[in-house]
C-alpha cells in the first residue's frame, strides 16, 4: 500500500503520522512524505519516510499513486485541479 503524508510548514502533523505509521505498520507500506516546502519534507523525511518530494506540483502529481492520503484539512487548497474552461476545482480535502 502507498501511503502520502501531506504536511506544510514544519511537518509537525507528518511527523506524528509518519511515526506512528512506522510503529504500527513496520516496512509493510510505502510511506511518501510530501510537504509544502523543504523544511516540512526534511522532518518527514527523518521518521523514516520512504520517499520525499517538495511542492505544490510534486504533491499534485504523487496524490494520484496513493492508496491512502493522510494530512491536515488546511492542506485542502492544495488539492485542486484545473477545468478545461480554466477555472480551479477544488479536487480533495483531507480531514
Amino acid at each position: 500500500m502507498r501511503i502520502c503524508m501531506v504536511d506544510g510548514q514544519g511537518g509537525g502533523i507528518g511527523v506524528a503520522l509518519s511515526r506512528r505509521l512506522k510503529e504500527v505498520n513496520r516496512e509493510e507500506h510505502e510511506v511518501v512524505a510530501l510537504g509544502t516546502n523543504e523544511v516540512a519534507t526534511a522532518q518527514m523525511m527523518k521518521t523514516r519516510a520512504n520517499r520525499g518530494a517538495s511542492g505544490e506540483n510534486a504533491i499534485i502529481r504523487t496524490v494520484p499513486t496513493a492508496d491512502l492520503i493522510l494530512g491536515g484539512i488546511s492542506l485542502g487548497g492544495h488539492f485542486r485541479e484545473k477545468e478545461a474552461d480554466g477555472n480551479f476545482i477544488l479536487k480533495m480535502i483531507i480531514n
